[in-house]
């Protein structure tokens, strides 16, 4: 009989296998290259905010597309309202790529100052969902 691969626990990663910085992980010693170190911070693991703030965007993208499309509501937004206009997926790409691009460069930007950047991204996450709020009672005039 042939022999099995030992399988590690399942992890989400932008792209490629386990490297460095993700949990259970070893660090390389070895001096990189600038194409390597370009790689590297590819292949890094999703932060838990960076996730969250990803949630909260799409929640609020399918939530924008249910209630302009029932009539309930119009998107505020200048730069977003006209791809409505041009339908679901053109919304969908534009709104997806607002908030996917910049999330994705501060993944990647993390490894070079992982104490900020996990700071800024914690403050996102607690200040989305209150903007999210204001916002609304600001339209609907109850503030």
């Amino acid at each position: 009989m042939g022999t099995r691969a030992k399988r590690s626990p399942r992890r989400l990663y932008i792209s490629g296998a386990p490297k460095h910085g993700c949990p259970g992980t070893r660090r390389s010693t070895v001096e990189l290259s600038i194409w390597n170190k370009a790689a590297k911070l590819l292949n890094r693991c999703v932060s838990p905010e960076g996730l969250l703030i990803a949630a909260f965007c799409f929640v609020d993208m399918v939530s924008t597309i249910y209630v302009v499309r029932t009539g309930r509501a119009i998107e505020t937004n200048p730069l977003l309202a006209p791809s409505l206009q041009h339908g679901n997926i053109a919304f969908v790409l534009l709104k997806s790529a607002s908030f996917l691009l910049p999330l994705a460069v501060l993944e990647m930007i993390r490894p070079l100052n992982p104490k900020f950047i996990g700071f800024a991204m914690r403050c996102g996450v607690a200040l989305y969902p209150l903007a999210y709020v204001v916002g609304e009672l600001k339209i609907h005039h109850l503030m």
